[in-house]
């Protein structure tokens, strides 16, 4: 058989191209948050064609994988940040084969869980005998309220101090008024 002498050409293969993912959203955020405790959101988003694996990002930084476009979260009263989307075509080896640009970024805010108010009834004021006539030291205490992890407590309008229990010591001069203010805090 004869042949002539061969040539050679380059064609270029065109690689697969992915559309960076829409309509992402979290789905399940309260408006008010009623105890301090996670609660259980849904993010959604638009399936990319050509796309079999999405990268999540939180905040800039890649922390799962998934194959749906639908995955519940566990978010933190107070939490807040921005969720975005790469679609990704992956062979069967895990070997990628083409990724999308990054989705718009989707902020989210989870309310803070705001504890109830301290029970006035509860607050009491356990006064030590004066040593002297200048000051008079007393133990404040208050019932614990629901959720609370610490509280605010300031006496005559003055700055706030944190106190983590539900007690603290005050100290006033003997004959006088106080005006207290506590509050719960999560």
């Amino acid at each position: 058989m004869a042949c002539s002498n061969p040539i050679t050409v380059t064609i270029s293969v065109p690689a697969p191209t992915l559309s960076a993912p829409i309509g992402v959203q979290i789905t399940g955020i309260p408006s008010v948050v009623t105890s301090n405790t996670p609660i259980t959101a849904t993010l959604v988003f638009n399936l990319v064609s050509g796309a079999n694996k999405y990268g999540i990002y939180s905040n800039g930084n890649l922390t799962s994988y998934t194959t749906t476009n639908s995955v519940s979260l566990q978010l933190s009263p107070g939490q807040s940040g921005s969720v975005q989307i790469r679609a990704f075509l992956v062979a069967s080896d895990g070997s990628i084969i083409a990724q999308s640009p990054l989705s718009a970024a989707y902020a989210f805010s989870v309310p803070a869980f705001i504890p109830g108010q301290v029970d006035p009834s509860t607050i009491n004021v356990s006064w030590q005998t004066p040593t002297n006539a200048q000051t008079v030291i007393g133990t404040l205490s208050w019932g614990a309220v629901n959720g609370a992890s610490g509280y605010q407590v300031s006496l005559n309008g003055g700055s706030p101090t944190t106190v983590n229990g539900t007690s603290t010591q005050i100290s006033a001069t003997p004959g006088s008024t106080l005006q207290i203010s506590i509050a719960a805090c999560s």
